[in-house]
C-alpha cells in the first residue's frame, strides 16, 4: 500500500473516504427522489381476463379476493362471469417502477389507498391487484426502492465511521513525532537539577572565596615585610 509520508495516512485510505462521499451524497440523492410521491392522474379498469389469460383469470381473481368480491365486481353476461376489472393507474412516471415491487398508494377517494405490488407495468400505468370501482387520482412512492435507498446510505456511512477514527488517530500520532522531532537538540540534552548538583555549585563558590582570601591575605603579608625591612 502506498503511503503519503507527510502525513502517515495511506493513500488508499484517503481515496476510498472521497469515494464514500460521492457514494453517499448519491444515496441521499437517491432516497430523497424515492421518497418524494409521484403523482398518478388518473385510475382506469385493466381486464383480468386479458392480463391472466382465459383459462386463468377466474381462479386468480377467486384466489386472490376470495369468491365475494369476485361476485361482486365481476363483470357478467347474464349469470355467467366473463371479466373481472382489476385497476391501472396512470402515470408519467411508471418507468421508476417494476413488476413485483411493494408500492404504497394514497388516492383522494381513499379507494385504492393502501400498499400493494405491481403486477404489471403498461406505457405510463402500472397494473395492480385491487377490483376498479371508479376513477381516481392521487400519489405513489415506491417503497421497495426507498428502502433499499434508506439501507445504502445506512451501510455507507457506517463504513465511513469506521475509516475515519483510524485516519484521525494516525494524523495524531504523527504530529506527535512531528513535534518531538523538531525540539532544539540543547533542549533535548539539559537535565533538570539536582540537590546533588545544587551542592557541587555550592562548594566550588565556597573553594573559590576561600583562594582569594588566601591571596589577599599573603599579598598583604608581603607588602608588611617589604615596609619592615626598609625601616631598619
Amino acid at each position: 500500500m502506498e503511503a503519503n509520508s507527510k502525513i502517515g495516512i495511506s493513500t488508499t485510505s484517503e481515496k476510498n473516504i472521497e469515494e464514500l462521499k460521492r457514494r453517499i451524497n448519491g444515496a441521499r440523492v437517491d432516497l430523497d427522489f424515492y421518497s418524494t410521491p409521484i403523482e398518478f392522474t388518473s385510475v382506469e379498469p385493466q381486464s383480468a381476463n386479458h392480463l391472466f389469460g382465459n383459462g386463468k383469470w377466474k381462479k386468480t381473481i377467486i384466489d386472490h379476493f376470495g369468491e365475494d368480491t369476485f361476485q361482486k365486481y365481476s363483470e357478467k353476461y347474464g349469470n355467467k362471469p366473463i371479466d373481472f376489472k382489476i385497476t391501472k393507474l396512470i402515470t408519467p412516471f411508471a418507468k421508476y417502477f417494476q413488476q413485483n415491487e411493494l408500492v404504497q398508494i394514497k388516492d383522494n377517494k381513499g379507494t385504492y389507498s393502501g400498499e400493494v405490488k405491481v403486477l404489471a407495468i403498461g406505457d405510463c400505468s402500472l397494473i395492480i391487484m385491487k377490483p376498479f370501482t371508479c376513477d381516481s387520482t392521487g400519489q405513489l412512492i415506491n417503497l421497495n426502492r426507498k428502502k433499499g435507498a434508506e439501507n445504502a446510505l445506512k451501510k455507507m456511512n457506517q463504513m465511513l465511521a469506521d475509516l475515519q477514527p483510524t485516519m484521525v488517530a494516525e494524523s495524531k500520532a504523527v504530529e506527535t513525532n512531528k513535534v518531538e522531532s523538531e525540539k532544539p537538540a540543547e533542549a533535548t540534552a539539559s537535565l533538570p537539577e539536582t540537590a546533588t548538583t545544587v551542592e557541587t555549585k555550592k562548594s566550588n563558590t565556597t573553594l573559590k572565596i576561600v583562594i582569594g582570601l588566601l591571596i589577599t591575605v599573603a599579598i598583604i603579608y608581603a607588602g608588611y615585610k617589604i615596609i619592615n625591612s626598609q625601616k631598619k
